[in-house]
């Protein structure tokens, strides 16, 4: 399998930044990259885990793909007394240039679930680029993994964040024997 490479273009994170979140700037530079890949209508990203969209903006404002971005929005295992529907609203407006768009469209749902109706609509090897910073327990992470790696085209990538929690580490493991780090980033070229 080829080594993908990243091509040299300018990236801008700076509304990223300011959007509430938990990427470092690093991690921010590093998705941007990742997303600038892909500069076409023609192509597609796929984002789980969303929550305001700091993630989000770096993928939109780096690359001309359509993104397609997946959250459940409500209190899970993990986060049990978040404001989730602060944070939907949040994202909202934090993205509403791209969502009015046309170039972002929203899932809301279980992760899993929605990877299998992506697959029902799209069919298999939809996406150029799927990035998974959804839950971070084992079990959620896996079940990601399995659920949205047939939609990754051959040749694209998918990535997530958060390798330092030990459920993505042994995830990404067990499932991405190819895979590499990027700082607390993780990328497979499928």
């Amino acid at each position: 399998m080829a080594k993908w490479v990243m091509r040299k273009f300018m990236i801008d994170i700076e509304r990223a930044k300011i959007t509430p979140g938990w990427m470092y700037e690093s991690e921010l530079e590093t998705l941007a990259k990742w997303s600038n890949r892909y500069p076409s209508i023609h192509n597609r990203i796929i984002e789980v885990g969303s929550w305001m969209g700091r993630s989000t903006r770096a993928i939109c404002d780096n690359s001309g793909a359509v993104v397609i971005c997946v959250d459940a929005w409500k209190p899970t295992k993990e986060a049990p007394d978040w404001d989730f529907e602060l944070a939907y609203k949040e994202f909202h407006e934090n993205l509403r240039d791209h969502i009015d768009s046309g170039r972002l469209i929203i899932f809301q749902g279980d992760s899993v679930e929605t990877a299998h109706e992506l697959v029902k609509v799209y069919g298999k090897r939809y996406a150029d680029m799927v990035f998974l910073d959804a839950g971070h327990n084992y079990e959620y992470i896996r079940d990601d993994i399995l659920a949205y790696k047939p939609l990754v085209k051959i040749g694209g990538l998918l990535c997530g964040h958060d390798y330092n929690w030990p459920g993505v580490e042994q995830a990404v493991k067990e499932l991405l024997p190819n895979f590499t780090l990027s700082g607390n980033m993780w990328v497979m070229e499928v």
